[in-house]
């Protein structure tokens, strides 16, 4: 049965939070150093993308950006995770078909018992527009 977990539930703080096949949320982890290869993506982010966790192993997120994904905000993002805080973003992504999408995203850090960063993970969500509000009432521009 899948975990209804909303897309503002708090991140998985662990690999073993992040198992994530019965999650509803569309979730990718990836290697905490870059380039942040895929290790993982689980079934709802196979169907929002298109890709299969086979076809995401070894490779970046680079297969779901494009012309219109703003790279300035993916810096900006992979910056704020590499000083250990948690991001939040709204971009342009787009589907294995070509298929635009804006994506709410929201990054955060997996660590290990010793509390050492392990990986990072992504919660994805397809939004209708790119002023979409989080919980707090801010509103994230990309």
């Amino acid at each position: 049965h899948a975990k209804f977990l909303s897309h503002e539930d708090p991140l998985p703080r662990t690999m073993e939070e992040a198992q994530i096949e019965n999650d509803d949320r569309a979730i990718v982890i990836t290697e905490a150093t870059i380039p942040f290869n895929i290790v993982r993506v689980n079934s709802a982010w196979e169907h929002l993308c298109g890709y299969t966790n086979e076809e995401c192993i070894g490779n970046t997120l680079r297969c779901i950006q494009g012309a219109e994904t703003n790279q300035a905000a993916v810096t900006a993002l992979m910056s704020q995770l590499l000083r250990g805080e948690e991001a939040a973003t709204v971009l342009v992504n787009y589907r294995k078909d070509g298929s635009k999408f804006l994506n709410r995203l929201r990054v955060g850090i997996l660590k290990d018992d010793q509390s050492s960063v392990t990986h990072f993970v992504g919660i994805l969500k397809e939004v209708e527009e790119m002023a979409d509000k989080f919980d707090n009432g801010s509103r994230i521009l990309a």
